[in-house]
């Protein structure tokens, strides 16, 4: 006997039953399965209706999508078990619970998960960090706009080797200026012109020209000097609020996680109540 048996009104009869068990209307599930492929409530009608629409059943992946939507297995859809979903069977056995109060026990807690999170008490101190985050970003790249790709990348380096290097007291554009001279020393900037022009974008080479007037007639340690200040002044502002941002981000990340471990022991503690309550109903 054939595992499979194609049957487009049977097929069809369980994807209404499905939907109306589901309590979707068929524009709903057109707008929930909707992935750019032209499906729409007229669609989904002609799927339920096989016997009227014969040879207009959903594709495979559109099936899948179904399935995934309804959360029942592949195999129910095509007739070849009569077992919705394996997996909420296993789970229904081993809770001693119908079906049924298992989806009830699963869109309660879905209601208790919205509600634990707006009131965890950690959560409007993720919205301030988040604000933080975006006024940070506010400001702009400046290095890409003023070094060239390969010199930027070099300059976050640096800073990345200062930030560690010093203690948090010492930090300042000063000693930032001063650890890029030790890394960039004159003996590697013979010419400070061509440097200027190999390094500095546009931006970055106005930049130099508006600070420093007739820069090309400058002496050579004038020059250097100048393109050390020009790089931290550029540059010390947006690497120290890029590297707070990712200190920030690490802090938000470990914020969101713990309301997620407080909600899961919520819930968790919550589900072993109501199964406590409703286990001599479930087991009759």
């Amino acid at each position: 006997m054939n595992k499979y048996q194609a049957s487009e009104a049977a097929i069809s009869r369980k994807l209404q039953q499905l939907r109306k068990d589901s309590g979707l209307k068929q524009a709903a599930v057109a707008q929930k399965i909707h992935l750019g492929n032209g499906i729409s409530r007229s669609s989904i009608s002609d799927w339920e209706n096989a016997t009227e629409h014969p040879g207009r059943l959903p594709s495979i992946s559109q099936l899948i999508d179904l399935c995934n939507l309804y959360e029942v297995d592949f195999d129910y859809v095509l007739g070849a078990s009569d077992i919705k979903s394996k997996d909420k069977q296993i789970m229904s056995q081993t809770l001693h619970l119908s079906e049924r109060s298992l989806n009830l026990l699963t869109k309660q807690q879905t209601g208790n998960f919205i509600d634990y999170l707006l009131t965890d008490p950690l959560l409007q101190e993720v919205a301030q960090v988040a604000r933080q985050i975006s006024m940070n970003n506010l400001i702009a790249d400046v290095l890409t706009t003023s070094f060239t790709a390969k010199f930027a990348k070099k300059v976050q380096h640096l800073f990345e080797d200062y930030y560690f290097s010093v203690f948090p007291m010492d930090m300042s554009a000063a000693t930032f200026q001063d650890y890029l001279a030790k890394k960039i020393p004159a003996a590697k900037i013979k010419e400070p012109t061509k440097f200027l022009q190999d390094n500095f974008l546009v931006d970055g080479q106005l930049f130099v020209a508006n600070r420093y007037d007739h820069f090309k007639q400058l002496p050579k340690s004038t020059q250097y000097a100048a393109i050390i200040a020009s790089i931290t002044a550029i540059s010390y502002d947006y690497c120290v609020s890029a590297e707070a941002v990712k200190r920030i981000k690490q802090r938000l990340s470990a914020d969101l996680n713990q309301i997620l471990e407080n909600i899961i022991n919520q819930l968790t503690t919550e589900a072993q109540e109501r199964i406590r309550r409703n286990l001599p109903q479930a087991t009759k």
